[in-house]
């Protein structure tokens, strides 16, 4: 058991155990939220600050201002703690103080992917890099589709939940839109939203319809967007068209997740779902249109 000070209460899921801490613990813990120790990102809901437990363990807590999705992410706590993934950020604990809830992370990040990629002072990782971020990101959202103990929608895949260490190893992290699947269930109704527009599947932004399609279209558009205005390399070609597959309008049409990590594995995975898209242009195209369609190569 890890030497926590303050912890209070537990929460407990297949035998994981999620610390409640006091205020005090945590303001110790970032130097009572000393601004040298913010990690700047988007602030989509809240601030991120790196910090260290008395016992050494580094950690990153997230400061968010809550109204009802307080009630509701407290529901989920005992289904958060069983999560495990080396490209998730595993959640340790938390703290509630007033309208105010601190989420705290077993991980203390060096930034985070939107600070690296649109940053004041962004400095782009070679393809290497963000070849191993994407995939890693990637791996994570699979995990969360197919292999957690319980199917769950992310819903807020964007680059600022993209937490990185100093070898720039990715943890995806914000749970607070998060909605969990029965075994037979597809996708659900998400009334609250905190996810910006870009990243928003259609459905999504028109329906409040959500599945895990939802979240490989939020994934689609930041791997379009770690390409833009970077030159050519075999790693380019191949993002550029998993990017394009990901952010389909039609959620039916997009791979899945298990798709996108096998793409990313082996570029020849990508020939039927080029082949299917080209062939789906087409038709449309035909029935719009005497324009012929540009033949795609994987392999450019």
């Amino acid at each position: 058991m890890l030497n926590l000070i303050g912890n209070t209460r537990h929460h407990r899921g297949r035998n994981q155990t999620l610390h409640q801490f006091d205020i005090d613990t945590i303001l110790v813990a970032t130097e009572n939220f000393f601004e040298a120790n913010r990690i700047p990102h988007s602030k989509t809901y809240g601030s991120l600050y790196k910090g260290k437990l008395q016992s050494g363990q580094g950690i990153a807590v997230s400061k968010i201002h809550l109204s009802d999705r307080y009630e509701c992410f407290m529901k989920e706590v005992p289904i958060l703690v069983m999560l495990e993934h080396e490209n998730l950020s595993k959640l340790l604990g938390y703290c509630t103080r007033e309208t105010r809830l601190f989420l705290v992370y077993d991980f203390a990040p060096h930034t985070t992917l939107d600070r690296l990629m649109f940053g004041w002072a962004c400095t782009t990782p070679n393809w290497d890099k963000r070849y191993k971020i994407l995939l890693g990101v990637a791996r994570a959202l699979l995990y969360l589709h197919r292999d957690a103990p319980i199917r769950i929608i992310h819903g807020d895949v964007k680059p600022g939940n993209v937490l990185l260490d100093e070898n720039l190893n990715p943890m995806l992290s914000g749970f607070l839109n998060t909605r969990y699947l029965d075994i037979n269930q597809t996708d659900c109704y998400l009334s609250t939203n905190f996810l910006p527009w870009r990243y928003m599947a259609p459905e999504y932004m028109c329906y409040a319809n959500v599945s895990t399609k939802a979240d490989v279209y939020s994934f689609g558009v930041f791997v379009l967007e770690a390409i833009i205005k970077h030159s050519s390399s075999g790693y380019s070609f191949l993002l550029k068209y998993i990017g394009l597959l990901c952010t389909q309008k039609d959620a039916e049409d997009r791979p899945t997740m298990e798709e996108v990590v096998s793409m990313l594995l082996d570029s020849s995975s990508l020939t039927p779902h080029v082949a299917k898209t080209r062939e789906m242009i087409t038709r449309e195209c035909s029935n719009t249109t005497s324009v012929p369609v540009d033949n795609y190569d994987v392999d450019d």
